[in-house]
């Protein structure tokens, strides 16, 4: 009997300063250790605690289809303006040991089909960098067209940013590695490239996009690019809660010009959504080079 009220697939706590380590965040180990020691204390196994409703509220939003499905037990909705329909995502999510909770446990005709991470292929990584308060610098590792890390840390100043990039870059070896350069991120950049870390790329998602005819910016042609992914199963993400709620959650329009404009995180945030920064690390994970496409929009003017 699947117990929610204990289990790890469902959203972290974050209750706990004393557990927290640098990034903010408890340690799972601890998370699993506390579920179980108060399984039985105060509830029955199998039902659905206030504390989890209010964690599920805080990790996905309640507007998002995931709270929706877990949550209240609807159909999620699956309007004409969604980037990523669920069952796209869902499709996407390996098997493999991911960096959360697990999302759901996959059949086993799942795990007969899930390929594992081509050890020949390159390594990319994508960071969207945030400083203090509640939106988190990520830190997306992908191998060929597998997601094979996801750190998350919050409260950090630029140089601690910049050390954890760092620490990446020895620890993986990557051929790229692309940074939200807007803001906070354009100091992580501008450091990194001090230190002679060339292979650091700098992208402004607020510039002027590559086919500006049909794209409102430069961020939405890039999801629009891993939509495409999603849709032909050319990429595999890990079973992260986070990752996948705000996926589903990320929204479309069409401006008068006709150009597609992904949802502003200033928006989604009137939505009650917390902020995607694990989907702009993927959608940065694997933007293109320069070098490797036709994208020559790295230092263009910022779109109002």
């Amino acid at each position: 009997e699947l117990d929610r009220a204990a289990g790890p697939s469902f959203p972290q706590r974050t209750d706990n300063a004393s557990q927290q380590l640098n990034s903010g965040h408890p340690r799972e180990s601890d998370l699993v250790l506390k579920r179980k020691k108060n399984r039985h204390a105060g509830g029955v196994p199998g039902i659905v605690t206030p504390e989890w409703v209010n964690d599920a509220a805080k990790t996905w939003g309640k507007n998002s289809a995931q709270y929706q499905v877990r949550v209240l037990g609807e159909f999620p909705t699956q309007s004409s303006d969604t980037l990523i329909p669920l069952t796209q995502i869902e499709a996407a999510i390996s098997d493999q040991p991911g960096p959360a909770p697990v999302y759901r446990a996959p059949s086993q005709h799942a795990r007969d089909q899930t390929p594992l991470p081509d050890p020949t292929q390159p390594i990319e990584i994508g960071v969207d960098v945030a400083r203090f308060g509640t939106d988190r610098t990520v830190i997306c590792v992908r191998q060929g067209n597998h997601v094979i890390a996801l750190d998350q840390h919050q409260k950090l100043d630029t140089m601690r940013t910049t050390g954890l990039v760092v620490n990446a870059i020895h620890k993986y070896n990557p051929v790229q590695v692309s940074i939200d350069e807007i803001g906070i991120g354009a100091g992580v950049v501008d450091r990194l490239h001090e230190l002679n870390h060339s292979i650091v790329e700098g992208i402004n998602v607020g510039t002027r996009a590559s086919d500006p005819e049909h794209f409102f910016n430069l961020r939405s042609e890039l999801y629009d690019g891993l939509r495409a992914r999603f849709e032909e199963r050319m990429i595999t993400i890990p079973n992260d809660e986070e990752l996948i709620g705000q996926l589903a959650s990320i929204r479309v329009e069409y401006t008068s010009r006709g150009q597609l404009k992904v949802e502003p995180k200033e928006t989604m945030r009137r939505r009650s959504l917390p902020s995607p920064d694990k989907a702009d690390a993927l959608l940065l994970a694997f933007a293109p080079s320069p070098s490797r496409s036709a994208f020559q929009i790295w230092t263009g003017t910022p779109v109002s």
